[in-house]
């Protein structure tokens, strides 16, 4: 049991700064990659390996000024549509690159609100991925939306088209903060589209939630918190909200007087654990919470990747469209986030990889560690460096920066065994950072803090 000067200790420590580590090492290190590497990467791609597809769709109807993702306003529907025509054309060239006919056992369409997609469009990008590649049969097919526009219809079109996940994005129920943020949406719209969901059968529904926003409170989050549980989904993503208007300028429109202090997110944090398990959610990773239902919570069948948390059965991804990210095995691709100059480099008939890394043998000893941590909170590094073939000594370094940590009963560690203890979960975040060479010999100022 934590004791309460112990947690104000903790609470301290999360201004550490440390990356999100959704990826290993964090994409702030891509570096240039040519698409032949990509190229090379898709000929001699196991065929026997499944894959994930991630369709990023880049426009929204408005933006929120408590976004990070990339995406862009779109007052017409012409763009959007030349922007599907693109990426039929990508999902082609894949295809003629692949060595063989890939098998997916996902498809997750991102933005952005690719909600904001009409019915044909969004049609003809899943009648082109079905001709192109082969959708297993219990393939889990997920769009990100919006409830603000989510009417019958759209509900209609996705039934039809086999979709069997959706993640909504609330944020916050509260209307004070919901006008902090340029994002009103009454409780009962969110309630309606479950009702509407659930009616053609689509009940695996996740919810977005944010905290650390503009004018909340203890008090509006626990509402908020409260209100979403009572509607039970099936994963809940508590985010906590990182204000960088020196990368985002739509954050600028925020003021920074407005917003938490650190110590107060972190209680938001707590609060929020503890009304999860009063509802019986099971709390996974750093964020998320996960309804009992969910099968791949009791076998562990999760893993960190660009989207946070994910039971696909394994890390491999391919990304379509502006800025998506790619992850085959060897390394990281990423596409040219710009989407004129996207939609320029594939109608050449190139992929449009601009950036990405490639995976050395010690960045994926790293990157195994950073995962257990993050997915699991308990790593035997001992074990891994046997896995590994690498002498027993070799993060001899990395525990004796852990000595902060064992001090403030964050971590125990037992030989070479670290379990993570903390009720504040982020905080493994910087422990991972201490296992992570690239981040050891930069800056901390390029990072966001744990909290």
């Amino acid at each position: 049991m934590i004791t309460t000067n112990e947690l104000n200790e903790q609470l301290a420590l999360l201004e550490i700064k440390a990356p999100r580590y959704t990826s290993y090492p964090s994409s702030l290190y891509f570096q240039v990659l040519h698409e032949n590497t990509h190229r090379e990467w898709l000929a001699e791609f196991d065929n026997k390996k499944s894959v994930a597809l991630y369709v990023h769709i880049p426009f929204c109807s408005q933006l929120c000024w408590f976004c990070g993702c990339h995406t862009k306003v779109s007052n017409h529907y012409e763009p959007i549509q030349r922007y599907v025509q693109t990426l039929l054309q990508e999902i082609t060239l894949i295809k003629e690159h692949a060595s063989s006919r890939l098998k997916l056992h996902s498809i997750h369409f991102g933005g952005g609100s690719p909600g904001i997609l009409k019915d044909r469009e969004l049609e003809s990008i899943i009648q082109h991925i079905s001709a192109n590649f082969d959708i297993q049969a219990d393939a889990e097919i997920a769009i990100e939306l919006d409830p603000r526009h989510l009417s019958r219809e759209n509900i209609d079109t996705y039934q039809r088209l086999n979709f069997n996940r959706v993640s909504m994005g609330v944020q916050d129920t509260n209307p004070i903060v919901q006008n902090a943020i340029h994002r009103v949406q009454p409780y009962s719209q969110i309630s309606k589209s479950f009702e509407m969901l659930r009616s053609v059968n689509i009940h695996k529904i996740n919810i977005d939630l944010i905290y650390g926003l503009p004018l909340q409170t203890l008090s509006s989050i626990t509402k908020t918190f409260s209100d979403m549980c009572a509607l039970l989904p099936s994963r809940i993503a508590y985010y906590s909200f990182a204000h960088i208007p020196n990368v985002k300028r739509q954050h600028g429109l925020i003021s920074e007087n407005d917003l938490p202090n650190t110590q107060l997110k972190g209680h938001m944090y707590l609060r929020a654990v503890d009304i999860a398990r009063q509802h019986n959610y099971i709390p996974l990773g750093i964020d998320h919470f996960i309804h009992p239902e969910e099968t791949s919570v009791s076998q562990k069948k999760f893993r960190r990747n660009f989207m946070g948390y994910t039971s696909q059965e394994n890390e491999f991804v391919i990304g379509i469209g502006a800025s998506a990210i790619s992850n085959l095995g060897k390394g990281f691709s990423q596409n040219q986030p710009i989407s004129i100059e996207y939609e320029r480099k594939i109608s050449q008939g190139s992929l449009a990889t601009v950036r990405g890394w490639l995976h050395s043998i010690d960045d994926l000893l790293r990157k195994r560690v950073i995962d257990e941590l993050m997915c699991n909170f308990s790593v035997d590094i001992g074990n891994i460096l046997t896995e590994f073939n690498y002498p027993i000594d070799y993060f001899d370094r990395s525990l004796c920066l852990l000595k902060n940590f064992v001090d403030k009963k964050i971590v125990i560690i037992h030989g070479r065994r670290i379990d993570f203890k903390s009720p504040l979960r982020m905080l493994v975040r910087a422990v991972c950072a201490t296992f992570d060479n690239y981040h050891l010999s930069l800056e901390e100022n390029r990072y966001l803090s744990v909290s």
